[in-house]
């Protein structure tokens, strides 16, 4: 944390025996203070909570937020699919990312439950309608041979970045403050938004479908 040389300030109110430690021992958490002026470490994820709070989103509220929003995710999986495999993929990757990334943005801008409420449900909507998207884009640019080693290194890098993701956000609070991480990571999805706009078509078999249909003369729609 910045230089190793934070303070940390024991929490009474945390300490717990452990239960399995032959000898006794003490858990507790602490706060992360700067050693300058004893000031609460503002990446520190406890100051985080805290300020949360102060804008009136307790323990409840943001157990209601998270509920929200995965409901609105859940309700999604179906609807997503349908349009993906009627329309194509594009119409659900697009706005999937573009979603995605303008609620990362925003949410460092929320400072009441109504707003935190509404960008959770944003990014809910963005995350629902894109569910499974992965690997349907896998299983799409897989070639003929080789298709199950194809999708085992396409599972490979995508749960790759599932687990840099996060890792990533954590370096990056080590340089910048976490609404400057949530911003550059909607950043990420935009840039990533553009170029999967101008891949997926080559590979969505709906896209070389209505090709196909123009070339032959006849009218380019889905099958029903």
């Amino acid at each position: 944390i910045e230089a190793s040389d934070m303070l940390l300030m024991p929490d009474p109110s945390t300490a717990n025996v452990d239960p399995f430690y032959e000898e006794t021992t003490l858990f507790m958490s602490c706060d992360v203070l700067e050693p300058g002026d004893g000031k609460a470490y503002d990446r520190d994820p406890r100051s985080i909570a805290r300020r949360a709070e102060a804008i009136g989103l307790d323990a409840t509220h943001t157990s209601l937020v998270f509920g929200i929003s995965g409901a609105i995710d859940m309700l999604l999986f179906y609807p997503g699919g349908r349009v993906m495999d009627r329309y194509g993929r594009v119409w659900v990757v697009l706005p999937s990312m573009v979603i995605l990334g303008l609620g990362m943005m925003l949410l460092p801008l929320t400072q009441s439950f109504f707003w935190i409420t509404a960008v959770a449900v944003v990014l809910g909507f963005g995350n629902g309608i894109g569910s499974g998207v992965v690997m349907t884009l896998g299983a799409d640019a897989s070639p003929a041979q080789d298709r199950v080693q194809f999708l085992s290194g396409w599972r490979l890098m995508s749960d790759t970045g599932n687990a840099a993701g996060p890792a990533l956000i954590s370096a990056l609070t080590t340089l910048i403050p976490l609404a400057g991480a949530a911003v550059a990571m909607g950043g990420v999805a935009l840039v990533g938004a553009g170029w999967l706009r101008v891949w997926v078509p080559r590979f969505d078999p709906l896209s070389r479908r209505s090709l196909d249909r123009l070339r032959r003369g006849r009218p380019s729609t889905p099958d029903p």
